[in-house]
């Protein structure tokens, strides 16, 4: 296996957990902030807020196969690169 094709995959599967950890912490503060104290909302925990932080990045995922299954073309200059 190519050294840099696995150290490329392991920095974005690092920056996906840490991106889904702080998406956790943001949802959770907002939450309690927002609905439980002006809202009089029951406040959430940790493992709610990561719970749904997982569920929006899965869907994230899904919706990004399905645009690529569907012939979309894949990176941010449509022509098939990744822009790196």
């Amino acid at each position: 296996m190519n050294h840099h094709f696995h150290n490329r995959h392991v920095r974005r599967f690092a920056g996906l957990i840490a991106a889904v950890l702080i998406g956790a912490l943001l949802l959770l503060w907002a939450w309690n902030t927002v609905a439980a104290e002006l809202l009089g909302a029951p406040a959430a925990g940790f493992r709610h807020a990561l719970a749904l932080a997982v569920a929006l990045a899965a869907a994230g995922v899904v919706i990004g196969a399905a645009k690529s299954l569907a012939g979309a073309p894949l990176g941010r200059n449509g022509a098939g690169d990744p822009g790196r």
